[in-house]
């Protein structure tokens, strides 16, 4: 899907096919990958790019009736993205940004869609009060504006490129995505999207994890890609007796830079696997003891890895038997 949307906004196959290639080798947002209790941060991102498509698909109907109905199905693929992930909610701005970007039309003539994504952020955000007012989080400090903002913006940057976390590598990147705003309308686009995506995350004041990486790893991978792409044409306009060398030249770039996130890559997949092994064990052996029947309750040993954190047990089987109601009953080793 990010390719297809690269492909329909940039008019240019190499921006789309590096950035779909970066961001598939992204290492910084493995966690969302590996670790199933991150389902929402994939699923909502699969329903914001859907939505995304959605919309492009209407900015050329074969009929009225046609434009409505991507325009709806971007709607609902809203509401799904939105309530399968919070941060999701970012779509409404990076719809504003692809549509002065790249549409036919100005948004506000499409007052169906407007109306529609507005109304489900208004639906979201309600919902979201009434589920989160009693949150124990929010009166306890752990998401709130402060200075910890602008460190967690460098800090979720720096780990994006895989790179060093210093003062210089911070002013590098004020450098890099003022000029990616002023460069093309991919790179600003790409960057714009990469900075109100990190946006969601920026409060909370007990670190950053690696699943808070996956939405804004779409627009990071699309803005390097597009740097890419315009730095080799910038200079093979300069040089066309030397187009050929340049382009061999970009495209070294590009498989380095493909190269370098597949290095991290892997050995990052391979330790969160390793993380959640002792999770792993404990599930198959909770398994094997005799499942019980949907509404019986299900008796476990305690942990013995401190890995595996007794609290999230609860949850964890009621997953693995499919049972939301399911009691579940820790057995404690007695002393002698």
């Amino acid at each position: 899907m990010l390719f297809v949307l690269a492909q329909r906004l940039f008019r240019d196959v190499r921006i789309a096919a590096l950035g779909t290639a970066l961001f598939a080798l992204q290492p910084a947002d493995m966690q969302a990958v590996a670790w199933v209790a991150a389902i929402p941060n994939t699923l909502g991102a699969a329903f914001l790019l859907a939505a995304l498509l959605a919309e492009t698909q209407s900015w050329q109907p074969r009929s009225p009736t046609g434009q409505h109905a991507w325009e709806i199905a971007s709607v609902a693929l809203f509401f799904l993205a939105v309530f399968s992930h919070e941060a999701s909610i970012v779509l409404l701005a990076v719809t504003v940004l692809m549509w002065y970007e790249f549409a036919p039309h100005p948004l506000h003539q499409r007052r169906l869609l407007a109306a529609g994504l507005l109304a489900v952020a208004a639906t979201f955000a309600f919902a979201t009060y009434l589920s989160n007012r009693n949150n124990i989080m929010f009166p306890a400090g752990g998401y709130r504006l402060g200075p910890h903002v602008v460190r967690h913006a460098f800090e979720l940057l720096g780990q994006l490129t895989v790179g060093p976390s210093w003062w210089l590598s911070d002013g590098l990147w004020i450098v890099s995505i003022a000029g990616m705003v002023i460069a093309s309308r991919a790179t600003r686009f790409s960057a714009l999207w990469l900075l109100v995506s990190l946006t969601p995350y920026l409060g909370f004041t007990t670190g950053n994890v690696s699943r808070y990486h996956y939405v804004p790893a779409l627009g990071f991978s699309l803005a390097l890609a597009a740097v890419v792409v315009l730095g080799t044409d910038w200079f093979a306009a300069r040089a066309p007796h030397r187009r050929v060398l340049l382009n061999v030249g970009g495209a070294i770039v590009a498989l380095f830079l493909v190269v370098r996130f597949a290095t991290f890559s892997f050995p990052t997949a391979a330790r969160e696997v390793h993380f959640l092994e002792p999770w792993r064990e404990y599930a198959r052996l909770a398994l094997l003891r005799n499942p019980p029947p949907v509404g019986d309750s299900i008796t476990v040993p305690a942990p013995t890895d401190p890995a595996v954190e007794e609290r999230y047990l609860e949850p964890m089987l009621r997953w693995l038997f499919d049972d939301d109601d399911l009691p579940v009953i820790v057995e404690r080793r007695t002393s002698r």
